[in-house]
């Protein structure tokens, strides 16, 4: 029986794939394959992050990993969200071009030597997959649009609607989104944030091969809610927006009951529901610009405590030393 080839220095890896899966068990063994046969020619790793499946996801990609030099594994002790498994990934691949792409092959795996040849072709940084919106939209892709039109509109940072994470990023580009150690990362706005030129092609994306979707629509909001109190400054300038609005229909209101007073001689109405009204309304906006600057402060003290976003498994993941790619353990 021949033994696995070894290298005294590590082959340079020209493209590395980020993967994050949480129970995909049925979907790692077909992705893994495609991407093989699409990247057979390139010196290439995959990288599958596992984030704590409940399922048989982690012990498939082990199994893949066994055959497959390409391919390893790193296994999140708990799960801790996509991003944050995207920022696992980023932080353990080390190709000069790194793929991010989810693990349910509605990204097409065959669009990855694509990317790297535009990449190479238009010297950007980011390649930037921008999905065709079908002929009939559901519900949650009309939410989508709603936040990035909200997020767009509020924020210095403009994020390309229908624009997944499926990128193609270089090198430098991983290494500045590496060095920022965001406790709660966003990507889709942490990316064009830092300024690198990029290029959009659009993809149609196919269905997915098996198994139902975890990404929730509580997951969703989620993502949302991080995006704009981590990212953005949209609530405080909300507050400020609201406050001044407030605060014309206030001097406005006061101006018309002056003028009521002195067009009448006696009041039109005693003036109680007035008042009332205009205490709920001020106390109500109070309470909520304290609730969103106490958001705020709550991000001051995550970022405060410095907690690491994720807890790599070691006795889970599946580092395998370097190797060219294809070549399984009993070549």
């Amino acid at each position: 029986m021949s033994l696995p080839l070894q290298h005294d220095e590590p082959a340079e890896i020209e493209l590395s794939i980020v993967i994050p899966v949480h129970d995909e068990e049925g979907n790692v063994g077909e992705l893994a394959r495609r991407l093989s046969a699409a990247c057979a020619g390139l010196s290439h790793e995959i990288v599958f992050v596992d984030d704590a499946s409940i399922d048989r996801t982690w012990s498939r990609c082990r199994d893949l990993s066994e055959q497959i030099l390409s391919i390893r594994v790193v296994a999140l002790a708990t799960n801790v969200g996509q991003q944050a498994a995207l920022q696992a990934g980023l932080g353990e691949a080390s190709g000069r071009y790194v793929v991010l792409m989810d693990g349910d092959l509605e990204h097409a795996p065959e669009l990855v030597p694509e990317m790297l040849r535009a990449a190479k072709a238009a010297d950007v940084d980011v390649i930037r997959m921008i999905r065709r919106p079908p002929a009939r939209r559901r519900l949650g892709a009309y939410l989508s649009a709603g936040f990035y039109r909200i997020f767009n509109g509020l924020s210095h940072t403009a994020i390309v609607p229908d624009a997944p994470d499926f990128c193609l990023l270089t090198r430098r580009v991983v290494d500045a989104l590496n060095s920022l150690r965001d406790v709660r990362p966003f990507y889709r706005a942490a990316i064009p944030a830092l300024g690198f030129r990029s290029l959009s092609i659009e993809f149609d994306p196919p269905a997915r091969f098996r198994g139902e979707p975890s990404y929730s629509l509580r997951k969703r909001v989620s993502l949302a809610w991080t995006a704009l109190f981590h990212h953005t400054t949209v609530a405080l300038d909300l507050m400020t927006v609201v406050g001044a609005g407030v605060a014309i229909a206030a001097f406005a209101y006061a101006m018309a009951s002056v003028f009521v007073r002195l067009v009448h001689e006696e009041r039109v109405a005693p003036g109680w529901a007035d008042v009332i009204c205009s205490v709920l309304l001020l106390g109500g906006v109070n309470i909520v610009f304290l609730s969103v600057l106490g958001r705020y402060l709550a991000v001051l003290i995550e970022y405060a405590k410095a907690r690491p976003t994720y807890l790599v498994d070691e006795q889970r993941s599946v580092r395998l030393l370097r190797a060219p790619s294809g070549v399984g353990r009993d070549g």
